[in-house]
C-alpha cells in the first residue's frame, strides 16, 4: 500500500488530499500544503506496513477539551480550576474550532505572540506546558497520531521581555533563617526548621505523616500533599522522592514526637505538623496568622513562605552541591528547571570559571614548551 496526493481547487484555496487504504476502506485527509500532505500520508503508510497504524477519531480542540476536563478527577481542585481557566479563557476562544488534529505548531506560536504584551511569560509557560499534557493524552486515546510540539524547534519558549515577569527568587542568608527561627512561635518552630531544611513545599510539609521520616536512614519521604484538609498525590512523578535530612533536624522531629507521644511510637498515619489543638494546618491561617507575625517579630523583610524552599536551594549551591542532587532534593521535573530558577545564584562560579580555563590552556602551553626545551637542549 502506497498511497496517493490528489489536488482539489476550492473557492477557498487549493487542498491536497493524502489518500490512503487500509482494511479493505479507503480512508483520506485534506491539507493546505502539500507538503503536511506527503509527510502524513508518509507516516501513515509506514504506520500500516508496520502494524501500528490507529484510525484518529475526529474532534475539535474545543470538544476534546471539554472532555479531557471532565476527566482531571485525580488532581487537586485548584490544579483544575487552573486548567479550566486557562482553557475556558484562552485556548479554547482561540483553538477551539480546529479539528485536534489541524493544530500544528504555527497556531500555538500565533496564540503566544497575540498574548504576549497582555500575559506574563510565566503564565504563557503554563499555556504552553497545558497544551503540551493536552496533546500527550489525546495521542494516547487515539484522537491524534503525533503531538507535533514534541521536541519542535520551531515552537516558541516565551521569555520575559518585561523587568516585572524576571524577578528573581527572594531568599534569606543564613543570619535571616536563624532570626526567624528564633521568632517563631514555638509551635511552628519544628515546621518551618523542616522547611528550610528540606526545600519541601507547603502542601507536601502539611501532608507529612509520622510514618514518612525514618530516622535510620536519615531521609524524609515525599508521598503527598496537602490541600484544603484533602491529601493528594504530588505533582509529578519526581516529587515522589526522599529527602536528606541533617541530625539537627532529626533531633527536633524526634523531640516533638516524643512530646506528643511519650515513649510510644507515633502512628505512622498521624500529621507531624498540626495547630496546638491537634488539627491540620490551613495554609492560609498559617500564612496570616503565623508567618506574618513572625516575620515582623523578626524585622525581616516581606517575603512569601516559599522562599524557605527557595532559601534552601540557594544554601545548597553556596557550599557546592551538584546540581543534579539539587534537583532530585527538590523533586523538580527536570535539571532543566532548576537551572532555570536557580540559575543566577552562580555568579561567583561564572566569573571564576574563564580564569580558570585560561589557567589550564596557559599550563598546557608552558608544558609543551618545557618539553619542547628539554628536547632541544645540549647534552651535559
Amino acid at each position: 500500500m502506497k498511497g496517493s496526493i490528489v489536488t482539489r481547487d476550492r473557492k477557498d484555496g487549493r487542498r491536497y488530499f493524502a489518500v490512503w487504504r487500509v482494511n479493505g476502506k479507503q480512508k483520506w485527509k485534506a491539507f493546505r500544503r502539500r507538503k503536511d500532505a506527503d509527510v502524513h500520508l508518509t507516516n501513515v503508510v509506514k504506520r500500516v506496513h508496520d502494524g501500528t497504524y490507529r484510525e484518529i477519531k475526529p474532534i475539535t480542540f474545543q470538544d476534546y477539551a471539554k472532555r479531557w476536563l471532565a476527566g482531571l478527577g485525580n488532581l487537586k481542585p485548584s490544579t483544575v480550576i487552573s486548567y479550566r481557566s486557562m482553557l475556558e479563557h484562552g485556548l479554547i476562544p482561540a483553538l477551539g474550532e480546529y479539528e485536534l488534529s489541524g493544530i500544528g505548531v504555527e497556531h500555538v506560536n500565533k496564540y503566544l505572540s497575540e498574548r504576549e504584551s497582555t500575559l506574563k511569560a510565566k503564565t504563557l509557560r503554563n499555556h504552553l506546558t497545558l497544551l503540551h499534557k493536552l496533546f500527550a493524552d489525546a495521542r494516547e486515546g487515539d484522537y491524534l497520531a503525533v503531538n507535533r510540539l514534541n521536541g519542535s524547534r520551531a515552537l516558541r519558549r516565551p521569555k520575559a521581555l518585561r523587568e516585572e515577569d524576571s524577578k528573581e527568587v527572594e531568599i534569606l542568608d543564613p543570619a535571616e533563617v536563624n532570626r526567624l527561627l528564633d521568632s517563631v512561635d514555638r509551635h511552628y518552630y519544628a515546621l518551618f526548621l523542616t522547611a528550610v531544611s528540606t526545600g519541601m513545599r507547603l502542601g507536601e510539609l502539611l501532608g507529612l505523616q509520622w510514618g514518612d521520616l525514618d530516622p535510620t536512614k536519615k531521609i524524609i519521604q515525599v508521598r503527598r500533599t496537602l490541600y484544603k484538609g484533602s491529601y493528594y498525590v504530588p505533582k509529578t512523578k519526581l516529587s515522589k522522592r526522599a529527602i536528606d535530612v541533617g541530625d539537627q533536624l532529626l533531633v527536633t522531629l524526634q523531640g516533638i514526637e516524643r512530646e506528643r507521644f511519650g515513649s510510644t511510637a507515633a502512628p505512622v498515619d498521624a500529621p507531624m505538623f498540626t495547630t496546638p489543638d491537634g488539627v491540620l494546618i490551613d495554609p492560609d491561617n498559617l500564612r496570616h496568622r503565623i508567618w506574618l507575625p513572625t516575620l515582623a517579630k523578626a524585622k525581616l523583610r516581606h517575603v512569601v513562605i516559599h522562599s524557605l524552599r527557595h532559601t534552601y536551594a540557594s544554601l545548597l549551591i553556596s557550599q557546592g552541591e551538584n546540581p543534579k542532587y539539587i534537583q532530585t532534593q527538590l523533586g523538580h521535573s527536570s535539571i532543566k528547571l532548576t537551572m532555570d530558577t536557580y540559575g543566577h545564584l552562580f555568579p561567583r562560579e561564572k566569573r571564576q570559571a574563564p580564569a580558570r580555563l585560561e589557567g589550564q590552556l596557559m599550563a598546557a602551553r608552558e608544558a609543551v614548551q618545557f618539553n619542547w626545551g628539554s628536547a632541544c637542549a645540549p647534552n651535559s
